[in-house]
């Protein structure tokens, strides 16, 4: 029995992914004089941790996007893709149901 597993189109995404990743983070800049070094969109003075929990919170892209002008579709993809494998901010729940 021969088994052929196609990858092209996984690699095509891991290759878009990488390439959003990369030029978001050199999109996003720290200085102690913007809102006390939170991490922000360069030249911008929007924090990146609200605009991925508004992500969270599942609102619509299109809503981001107009709230926020200043931002383009890639800098809402690296806010969207790069905080979505992190769990929300808080206190952890209790999983021994104590």
């Amino acid at each position: 029995m021969t088994i052929f597993v196609e990858c092209k189109n996984f690699r095509d995404t891991v290759r878009k992914n990488v390439e959003a990743y990369r030029r978001g983070k050199q999109r996003i800049t720290s200085s102690s004089d913007i809102l006390g070094g939170e991490p922000v969109f360069r030249g911008t003075r929007i924090p990146l941790a609200h605009v991925a929990a508004l992500f969270r919170k599942e609102v619509p892209e299109g809503e981001i996007a107009e709230d926020f002008s200043a931002l383009d579709d890639k800098d809402l993809q690296y806010a969207a893709f790069g905080f979505s494998s992190r769990p929300p901010p808080g206190r952890p729940r209790n999983r021994t149901g104590i």
